[in-house]
């Protein structure tokens, strides 16, 4: 005789239970991939950026040599304000993070470089995070991956040179920005907001991505929140306010000594170049911008 299967049927009010099990399970599935990805991205990132440290590249140049003295000169005699007037004067914030890697493990070559590749590090883990929450697995895996092995990256993160925390800032500025937008929490928008703000402090080209998260606040206005607009404007504000709160010590210095934080930009500024000076007209110049 044919045995006849007999299905047993959830009762309708259940059924939602059975539904919300599924979502858990799906998430927990997606999170444990997650994990094994990052733990891969670690293995990925870590291993290049500190085999050797110590020895290569060899010798260390004046950039790096500056992160230690300034790093000592915090851990001996205490603060030293937003800004380092060594090396025509850069942002202090990495210094304060090497005095702090000094403070546990020693002064010598190698703790001085793992300072600023545990930045590197930590930037290719919020890129992977950031890329996930804007795009999906898939993408945040690939962008992670070419930034961990990108040369550029590798370079700067084996030698103690503060541009290295510049990315790690832009990551962590649109993670939690994101972060907030999914969830529509001020505190994600005020820790974006810190982020943002704190990034000032690692180099001083950091405000072209400010202009850029711009754009991107704009574009997101138009196109995506336009029917929740004074919510949005509302946490947007939060983000900046932080930011702004965060950045006042470095916004103070720049307005008691403008020539001092301002130096930099006139000298390096394409505008004050020779080739842009010299430009015969209007196109050539947007051509030299462009």
């Amino acid at each position: 005789m044919a045995q006849v299967r007999q299905t047993t049927r959830l009762p309708t009010f259940l059924r939602p239970l059975r539904n919300i099990g599924r979502e858990i399970g799906a998430r927990l599935h997606d999170a444990r991939l997650d994990l094994a990805i990052l733990a891969a991205l670690l293995v990925v990132a870590t291993v290049p950026r500190v085999v050797l440290l110590g020895d290569i590249p060899p010798g260390l140049h004046g950039d790096e040599a500056i992160a230690g003295l300034e790093a000592r000169e915090i851990l001996e005699n205490g603060h030293i304000g937003p800004y380092s007037f060594q090396a025509l004067g850069v942002p202090a914030g990495t210094f304060y993070w090497t005095a702090f890697i000094f403070s546990f493990l020693g002064e010598s070559v190698f703790t001085l470089r793992l300072a600023f590749a545990l930045l590197g590090i930590s930037t290719v883990v919020l890129t992977y995070l950031a890329f996930r929450i804007m795009f999906g697995q898939t993408t945040a895996t690939i962008a992670a991956l070419l930034l961990a092995v990108s040369a550029w990256h590798l370079h700067y993160s084996r030698v103690a040179f503060i541009p290295i925390g510049w990315p790690l800032m832009e990551m962590a500025t649109l993670f939690f920005l994101f972060l907030g937008l999914r969830h529509r929490s001020r505190l994600w928008f005020g820790l974006a907001g810190a982020a943002l703000g704190g990034g000032i402090y690692t180099y001083q080209a950091f405000p072209v991505f400010a202009v850029g998260l711009g754009g991107v606040v704009i574009w997101l206005a138009v196109f995506h929140y336009r029917r929740e607009l004074p919510r949005f404007t509302t946490l947007i504000a939060t983000m900046l306010g932080v930011a702004l709160l965060v950045g006042l010590p470095m916004a103070s210095f720049a307005h008691d000594k403008p020539d001092v934080f301002l130096g930099r930009f006139r000298e390096y500024s394409v505008i004050k170049s020779p080739e842009y000076k010299e430009a015969d007209n209007l196109i050539e110049r947007v051509d030299l911008l462009a």
